[in-house]
């Protein structure tokens, strides 16, 4: 009796790691619009956060195209063909780098990076028109601290937090210096691009081509995507007095950041 063909999966080139609220959609959605980008089933496989255990790879493998499908293309198309996947909560996740490193020690990375206090407003009404945050803007930042406490605490004995720590990190999430030191400690700084959420608003096409650089693809093999807005949401203006309040909140971090990476908001 004939056997059925053996399905060996390609591991991904590149993640697009965070952030929440930052426009991974948009950017993931670009990438795999080029002809030579190869997408996975879903855009957020949350494997090496939600889904990790490392006996179990095999079936992370298996989320992406088979090696012959990439191997064939490539072949055809006489350019290198890649594929890879974007999971917005892996930056964040104190425990992912490392498991990421574990299995895919080369791998690019690619970070947005948006205003955190923006990004900290566009995160609570994200969580509100899902209808998980019942408290005003003001009460669930006052209220984070502690929510996440419990879980930073599991995270601090090597465990895996609650789904309180991704949904109620308003603030923490902002601080980005301290998660892309976490990530930077396992790979080098040419495996890592850093991008700017308003960049990526304002110079789609650019960031696009930049990002396509990086991956390994061919920019000009695939027409140019067509852009348009992502996960968009209803939000009420915000309070001045809180605006600044978050200004003071990620003062320290954003010139640790500016100090480190080079962003600046």
């Amino acid at each position: 009796m004939a056997m059925s063909p053996v399905r060996v999966n390609s591991k991904p080139d590149f993640l697009i790691i965070g952030a929440q609220k930052e426009g991974t959609t948009s950017l993931f959605s670009w990438l795999t619009q080029h002809v030579d980008v190869i997408g996975p089933r879903t855009k957020e496989l949350h494997f090496f956060d939600r889904r990790w255990v490392d006996s179990k790879v095999g079936g992370y493998w298996a989320e992406f195209p088979t090696r012959l499908r990439m191997n064939a293309a490539a072949r055809v198309r006489r350019r290198t063909v890649v594929t890879g996947e974007a999971t917005p909560y892996y930056l964040f996740h104190p425990l992912v780098p490392q498991r990421v490193h574990s299995v895919l020690p080369e791998v690019k990375l690619i970070v947005v990076l948006r205003d955190p206090v923006q990004r900290a407003i566009s995160h609570y009404w994200h969580e509100v028109n899902h209808g998980r945050e019942p408290l005003s803007l003001e009460d669930a930042l006052a209220a984070e601290p502690d929510l996440i406490a419990p879980d930073l605490e599991r995270v601090a004995r090597g465990q895996e937090p609650s789904r309180l720590l991704p949904a109620n990190s308003y603030v923490a999430r902002g601080r980005y210096a301290e998660q892309l030191d976490r990530w930077g400690a396992r790979f080098s700084p040419s495996q890592m691009l850093i991008l700017s959420f308003a960049d990526l608003v304002s110079q789609p096409l650019s960031v696009d081509r930049k990002t396509l650089e990086f991956i390994g693809v061919d920019p000009d093999a695939s027409p140019a995507p067509k852009f348009q807005t992502q996960n968009a949401g209803s939000r009420k203006p915000t309070r001045p007095e809180t605006v600044e309040w978050l200004k003071e909140q990620f003062a320290v971090p954003n010139r640790q950041l500016a100090e480190h990476y080079g962003v600046v908001f």
